[in-house]
């Protein structure tokens, strides 16, 4: 980045997630949060240099991977058979149409009849007061005026049995207290695929029991993996 570089007073946030020095509604301090999560996850790390008055540059070092040269043929077998399941009406929320293009195709792919989506915040609420007939939430957790976290929380005070599922693509815990008090029942990490979604829809329908794959909620207590 060639621009005016960091503050070194602030340093040592910049990774934080939400932490922006952006006004609000121009960021939401979640970019370099979900790098830093993804390249963790790969047993990488990053390096920062930052030369104030010139720019920053970000260097990634991931593991190199070892080839002997040999190819390896690895058969692939397809999974069992997915059961259709329609729940009601689906609301997917998410600021990237690419995203709320995906979500429908794959729950219309699951059994999903109806998938109603939103741009944001705002209209999920008024979709929430006016359908009664929404039977589940699907909202990304990184949007911009209202995080899906917040979302959720104002969703289940309006309707507290409402399913929510929330999609974050950070890789850091988020705290299962918070999640449990907004009415979240299920967090699921992205990218989330089309099999991960449908044990969420299963559990969620009380028709599996494998576990939760980020945290579920049982209405008792969260399980975490």
């Amino acid at each position: 980045d060639q621009g005016s570089g960091i503050d070194p007073a602030i340093m040592d946030r910049i990774f934080d997630p939400f932490f922006t020095t952006k006004k609000t509604g121009e960021g939401t301090g979640m970019g370099l949060a979900a790098v830093q999560g993804i390249i963790t996850s790969h047993d990488g790390f990053i390096e920062v240099d930052n030369r104030p008055g010139e720019g920053v540059a970000f260097h990634i070092y991931l593991p190199q991977v070892k080839d002997n040269g040999q190819k390896q043929e690895q058969e692939i077998r397809p999974g069992p058979p997915l059961d259709p399941i329609d729940p009601g009406p689906v609301l997917v929320v998410d600021d990237e149409s690419m995203l709320r293009a995906m979500y429908e195709q794959i729950l219309h792919a699951l059994g999903v009849g109806e998938v109603v989506t939103a741009e944001g915040p705002d209209q999920v609420l008024r979709l929430v007061r006016e359908r009664k007939d929404i039977a589940l939430l699907l909202t990304d957790l990184n949007m911009p005026g209202m995080n899906g976290l917040q979302l959720a929380r104002e969703c289940h005070r309006l309707r507290p049995a409402l399913p929510i599922i929330l999609c974050s693509g950070l890789t850091v815990n988020l705290d299962p207290e918070k999640i449990r008090d907004a009415g979240v029942s299920e967090v699921l990490t992205k990218p989330v695929t089309l099999q991960t979604l449908a044990r969420a829809l299963a559990r969620l329908a009380g028709r599996d029991d494998t576990g939760p794959d980020h945290f579920a909620y049982t209405g008792t207590k969260y399980a975490k993996i």
